[in-house]
């Protein structure tokens, strides 16, 4: 049960600071408490946390064109967020995240401008054990809305949504020792810019959850080198099964074997039938 609500609005147009300020506030969210965090970035391009980079981009016009290459935690594809548009997250604990609530609050702040839902564009989501998070974007381009007129109605929006009188977080609220650590490792180019081989072998797929993109190099039966890329919304199974593929047998058992230990989950079982079906074709 969600007992307080809490909001705060970045004043900095910096990616990655605001994704760092984003992951702090992430960490604290306290058991019985939802955070709103608005916020702004420069022209930037954001991708989903498994995304192949350099099959999305050309990381030489990025930087020709003063663009930021971002890397979300949270899953899904890529997005532009342009200089003008209003970013927002909401970061709560598993058992009061509820996504048709929290988008309430957004709609109904932007009814109030003539604005309909289909302004929010990239809505994404990541957990970690019991947190979570949702954030996407408000196209305001070819508007003459205020921002700053927007971002109050959203938080007053946000109060009548759960009932609650907002606690407005200020800077005596934040770590920035913290929040600095983590602005180095989202914008660190080890993070950003992904192993990219071309390895020879490639299993591809695009299913109805998202693209399945393998590449792989097998030696003596054994796969030595694997680069898993996708823009699926379960992040963190992606990654699993992409940090366990180097050293394995290549063959359909282990292959399916290993999808099978990790998608365990009632809702990931359409998932792993469909990677399960797909693998077995690969070596029929």
């Amino acid at each position: 049960m969600i007992r307080s609500i809490h909001t705060i609005r970045s004043n900095i147009n910096y990616p990655y600071l605001n994704q760092a300020l984003e992951k702090f506030l992430f960490d604290s969210v306290a058991d019985e408490d939802i955070i709103l965090f608005l916020w702004q970035n420069d022209h930037a391009l954001s991708l989903g946390y498994n995304q192949n980079l350099y099959a999305e981009a050309d990381p030489e016009k990025l930087e020709e064109s003063a663009c930021f290459p971002i890397r979300r935690l949270s899953g899904g594809g890529k997005l532009i967020h342009n200089a003008g548009d209003l970013g927002f997250s909401f970061l709560t604990k598993k058992d009061n995240f509820d996504v048709n609530k929290q988008l309430t609050a957004i709609s109904k702040a932007l009814e109030a401008f003539g604005l309909s839902e289909k302004a929010i564009t990239g809505c994404n989501y990541y957990k970690y054990f019991s947190r979570r998070m949702m954030h996407g974007v408000i196209e305001l381009a070819d508007t003459a809305i205020s921002v700053d007129a927007l971002c109050d109605q959203i938080f007053q929006s946000f109060e009548e949504t759960y009932a609650l009188q907002a606690i407005h977080m200020g800077a005596e609220d934040l770590d920035f020792g913290v929040i600095t650590s983590y602005e180095k490792i989202f914008a660190d180019d080890g993070f950003l810019f992904n192993r990219n081989e071309d390895l020879p072998l490639k299993l591809k797929k695009t299913f109805s959850w998202g693209s399945f993109d393998l590449s792989l190099e097998v030696t003596d039966g054994e796969i030595t080198k694997a680069q898993l890329f996708s823009d699926c919304q379960n992040a963190d199974a992606i990654k699993k099964i992409g940090e366990q593929l180097e050293g394995m047998p290549y063959t359909c058992t282990a292959l399916s074997q290993l999808i099978t230990e990790i998608l365990v989950k009632e809702e990931e079982n359409q998932m792993a039938n469909d990677l399960s079906s797909f693998l077995s074709t690969c070596f029929s």
